[in-house]
């Protein structure tokens, strides 16, 4: 196992493809492209330097929730939730 597939495990990540679905997935792809370009982010934090940041985004919060049950559903139970 390479590092990346070991750091992938460790930290309990999943791939989980085809999440986001058909149509839903140009819209939201270029929406998160359209707020890169136009520069009405901030860029990037502590965690991730120079990489297009915005809180409280209405349509990615949206997204997140519209998500949730498939999201629940392809993670285990123990997974911490705020």
């Amino acid at each position: 196992m390479n590092t990346s597939e070991s750091e992938f495990h460790k930290n309990k990540y999943i791939y989980a493809p085809n999440m986001i679905e058909g149509p839903l997935q140009e819209v939201v792809h270029q929406y998160a492209l359209m707020r890169a370009r136009n520069k009405d982010m901030q860029d990037g934090d502590s965690q991730v330097a120079k990489t297009p940041i915005a809180l409280g985004d209405r349509l990615m919060e949206t997204l997140l929730k519209y998500l949730q049950p498939k999201l629940e559903a392809a993670t285990p139970p123990d997974l911490y939730l705020f």
